[in-house]
C-alpha cells in the first residue's frame, strides 16, 4: 500500500489543491440562500459529469449526479422500489397502452418557473426526437405524449411495457429547462433546476458546485446547504483527500477498504448496488461474435471466483445473469462453471484460430481486463487491453459503437424489463452488435405486457435461463460492491440499490 501512495502523490497534490481551491471560489448563488446554516458536503467523485444534459448524458455513474440538480418523474427507495417523485400517481389502462401520471400540484423550477404537464410533454418529446438523444432508444415504444390538463400527462405506447415507470425514475423522467426539442442544454451555471440542487460553478472534468434549491417540493430533505464535488479519477487520491480531511465522502478501490477502516474519525460502508462489471461484444465489427459457440465460450473461459477473489478482494458476487442471488430476477439454477478445455474445443469447432480482439476498458476495470485477458490467452483469444479515461469507454462501446469489444461498468435497473431490453433487443445501446435470439424478444416482450408481479417474475426467470443457455453479446463478470467511504462528521449515508451518491436527508457538521 505504501508503494500505491507513493507513485500517487504528484496525483494527491493536484488533487487536494484543486479541493482547496474549490472550497474557496466564490459562489454565485442568490443572496438569499446566505445565511442558510446546513453544512457544505465536499464530495470527491472519480469520473464528474461530462453534460448536464440527461438527453445527451451516458448515463452510469454520471446519472447519479444529474439526479442532485434534475428531478424524475418517479423515484426510487433505497431498496429499488418505485415511489413518487414530480408524479404523485401514475396508472395504466387495462391492457398497458397508456400511462397516465398525476402531477404534484404547484410544482417549480428553481426561478420558480411553473412545471406543469406542457412542461414534462415537452421533456419527453425532446427525449424522444431531438439530435444525438441517447434516450432515442429506450422510448422507441412512446408513440405519443398528452397534456391532458395543468396536472395531468398521458402516455401512449405502441404495445403494453409495464417497465416505462421504472424508466422514469432515470435520465428518460429528468425535467430540465430547456427550450425546443432540438435546442441545446445551456450553460448549467445560472440555468433554473427542478430537482434538490442548483449548479453555481462548473469546471468540466475538474470540479463543480451546487447550491440548495430551496423551491424543491420536498426540500425537507435536502439538510446540506451545497455540495462541493472535485473530480478525482485516482482512487488513491480520493483516500488521501479523505484522510487529509479535504474531502468528507468519497468511493474507493476494493484493495483500500481495510486501509480506510482504520483511519481516525472515517467510516466505511461496503455497498452492493444494481452495478454490474460485464463484457460487451460487436458482432458487426468481429463477425466471429456471431458464432454462438465462440460466446459461449467465452464465457466458459471466464474464470469469475478468480476474478472476485484476486481483483474485488473478495468485495463482489460472480455473476452469470444480470442480476445477483436474492433477486427475484435471479435464476439460482443456471450459472456459467469455469470450463476452459470445453471453452477451446468450442472455438475449435467454430474453427476460429488467431483471433485478436481490439479490448476497451474503464480505467478502475483495467486489472480486471488484464486478468480476463490472461484467461481469455489459455482459450486462444487475445485481447489488446486499451484503457480508457473518463466516459472514453461508453461513448465507444455504446453511444459510436466503434469498439469491437470491451468491459465496462453497467448502472442496473430496478425493473428486469428494462435491463433485458437493454442487453437483449436490437438498436439499444448496450447491445451494440445487434444479437438477438428470437426466443428472448418474445419473453422480453411478455415481461412488458403484463402486469401482474408474480407471472412477470417467472418470465424474468426464464430470460436468466435463456440467456445462460443461449449467450448473447454481453458476458456478466460481478457485481461490485461500491466502496464507500465518508467521515463521521456526515450523517445519514444509507446504501442504495441504485448507486451513489444518494444525498436525501444527509447532513455534515464542521
Amino acid at each position: 500500500m505504501q508503494q500505491r501512495i507513493h507513485h500517487a502523490a504528484g496525483a494527491t497534490i493536484c488533487a487536494l489543491a484543486i479541493l482547496a481551491a474549490a472550497a474557496c471560489a466564490p459562489d454565485s448563488g442568490p443572496a438569499e440562500d446566505s445565511q442558510d446554516v446546513r453544512g457544505v458536503l465536499r464530495l470527491g467523485h472519480q469520473l464528474g459529469v461530462s453534460t448536464w444534459d440527461p438527453a445527451t448524458s451516458v448515463g452510469g455513474s454520471e446519472t447519479r449526479l444529474l439526479n442532485l440538480v434534475h428531478d424524475r418523474l418517479v423515484h426510487l427507495t433505497p431498496d429499488g422500489t418505485l415511489a413518487p417523485g414530480l408524479a404523485s400517481s401514475w396508472r395504466f389502462n387495462k391492457d398497458g397502452t397508456e400511462l397516465t401520471l398525476e402531477l404534484r400540484p404547484r410544482l417549480t423550477f428553481s426561478d420558480d418557473t411553473p412545471i406543469d404537464a406542457d412542461v414534462v410533454k415537452a421533456n419527453l418529446d425532446r427525449a424522444r426526437t431531438k439530435q444525438g438523444s441517447t434516450l432515442k432508444a429506450g422510448l422507441s415504444g412512446v408513440t405519443g405524449v398528452q397534456a391532458v390538463d395543468g396536472d395531468t400527462v398521458r402516455i401512449t405506447l405502441k404495445e403494453a411495457d409495464t417497465s416505462l415507470p421504472a424508466l422514469l425514475s432515470e435520465r428518460f423522467g429528468m425535467i430540465v429547462k430547456v427550450g425546443s426539442a432540438d435546442s441545446a442544454y445551456p450553460d448549467p451555471v445560472g440555468t433554473a433546476t427542478s430537482g434538490m440542487f442548483r449548479v453555481t460553478r462548473n469546471q468540466t472534468g475538474v470540479s463543480f458546485a451546487l447550491k440548495r434549491n430551496a423551491t424543491f417540493w420536498d426540500a425537507a430533505s435536502t439538510e446540506l446547504s451545497g455540495v462541493e464535488v472535485t473530480v478525482l479519477k485516482d482512487a488513491t487520491a480520493r483516500l488521501n483527500a479523505l484522510r487529509s480531511g479535504q474531502a468528507d465522502l468519497t468511493l474507493v478501490d476494493p484493495d483500500q477498504l481495510e486501509e480506510a477502516e482504520s483511519l481516525p474519525s472515517v467510516k466505511v460502508l461496503p455497498t452492493t448496488t444494481f452495478n454490474l462489471a460485464a463484457v460487451w461484444l460487436n458482432s458487426k465489427l468481429i463477425p466471429e461474435f456471431d458464432d454462438p459457440r465462440v460466446r459461449r465460450a467465452l464465457n466458459l473461459a471466464t474464470d469469475r471466483r478468480a476474478l472476485v477473489e484476486g481483483i474485488a478482494l473478495g468485495y463482489a458476487e460472480p455473476a452469470s445473469q444480470p442480476y445477483p442471488k436474492g433477486y427475484y430476477a435471479h435464476n439460482e439454477a443456471y450459472e456459467f462453471p469455469y470450463d476452459p478445455a470445453t471453452a477451446r474445443k468450442l472455438i475449435a469447432d467454430a474453427g476460429v484460430t488467431g483471433l485478436e480482439v481490439p479490448f476497451v476498458v474503464t480505467s478502475p476495470l483495467a486489472k480486471t481486463a488484464e486478468a480476463l485477458q490472461d484467461q481469455w490467452k489459455k482459450v486462444g483469444i487475445k485481447l489488446d487491453v486499451r484503457p480508457l479515461a473518463g466516459f472514453g469507454v461508453a461513448e465507444q462501446l455504446w453511444q459510436r459503437k466503434t469498439a469491437p469489444a470491451g468491459m465496462a461498468p453497467y448502472t442496473g435497473r430496478p425493473d428486469p424489463a428494462i435491463v433485458f431490453s437493454m442487453f437483449h433487443l436490437p438498436g439499444q445501446p448496450t447491445n451494440p452488435g445487434d444479437i438477438v435470439d428470437p426466443d428472448i424478444t418474445e419473453l422480453v416482450g411478455a415481461s412488458k405486457a403484463e402486469q401482474d408481479a408474480e407471472k412477470r417474475a417467472h418470465i424474468f426467470r426464464q430470460i436468466a435461463q435463456a440467456s445462460v443457455e443461449r449467450p448473447q453479446g454481453v458476458i456478466p463478470l460481478y457485481f461490485p460492491q461500491e466502496g464507500v467511504v465518508f467521515r463521521d462528521s456526515v450523517k445519514g449515508i444509507r446504501p442504495w440499490l441504485d448507486g451513489f451518491p444518494d444525498l436525501e436527508n444527509v447532513r455534515v457538521s464542521r
